[in-house]
């Protein structure tokens, strides 16, 4: 009898399980399509954090560049200022 009791006892615990393992799989694919949707706007925020990436590394780029003319640029205005003094003496120098 005892023998009787477990073996019912055991099968309902089995059943309980497989009971159990079967609402698990339910709800995982009720859950299914909810999943894709955050995964699809996980992948479109990836995308747009990239395309702020490489924006940020275009930006820096440019300043790299920019700051790469700069001296150049204003050591050539320097140059040219100082050709126009001298001429600007030499014109009064001459002249008077």
């Amino acid at each position: 009898m005892e023998m009787m009791n477990w073996m019912v006892g055991f099968e309902t615990k089995s059943v309980s399980y497989k009971l159990y393992d079967l609402m698990r799989e339910i709800m995982a694919q009720k859950l299914l399509p909810e999943l894709g949707l955050l995964l699809e706007k996980e992948k479109n925020i990836i995308k747009i954090n990239r395309a702020h990436l490489e924006l940020g590394k275009a930006q820096v780029e440019n300043y790299k560049l920019k700051a790469k003319m700069k001296p150049k640029f204003y050591g050539n205005l320097v140059q040219i200022k100082g050709v126009w003094a001298n001429l600007a003496y030499a014109y009064k120098r001459n002249k008077g």
